[in-house]
């Protein structure tokens, strides 16, 4: 009984630890976390549309750089919610495509919805996407 007792209480404490940090998302997550403009944990919907296996390392540095350059698009950098990162393969599979949602706050005080694009090079660099 008191090892059972000692599994749950490990149990749970991993769980709630877990919960206190970002993790990276794997090509089969739905979600992951990340922290917001206050340096709150919340959760991110996750679409992996890639049958191209990245280096784990290249991987995890895009998703920093992803994250990190779509906060640097608000006007508040502490309003920053992440909501949802997509990554999608072009039709050539020489660059991959990524949108991200955020919440943030404009410059008139409003809370606003918004979407960051960005390519993804043969290279593994990120670079803007300007539409046309």
């Amino acid at each position: 009984m008191k090892k059972l007792l000692l599994l749950l209480a490990l149990t749970i404490s991993i769980t709630t630890y877990a919960q206190d940090k970002t993790n990276y998302p794997t090509p089969n997550s739905k979600s992951f976390f990340w922290k917001d403009g206050n340096d709150k944990i919340v959760p991110v919907k996750y679409n992996h549309n890639i049958k191209h296996k990245f280096p784990t390392r290249k991987y995890n540095m895009l998703i920093t750089n992803i994250m990190i350059s779509t906060k640097y698009k608000c006007d508040n950098f502490s309003s920053y919610v992440p909501i949802e990162l997509t990554l999608s393969e072009t039709k050539s599979g020489i660059f991959w495509t990524v949108q991200t949602k955020y919440k943030c706050t404009n410059d008139d005080g409003k809370v606003v919805e918004a979407t960051a694009h960005y390519v993804i090079t043969e290279h593994y660099t990120l670079m803007d996407y300007k539409y046309d």
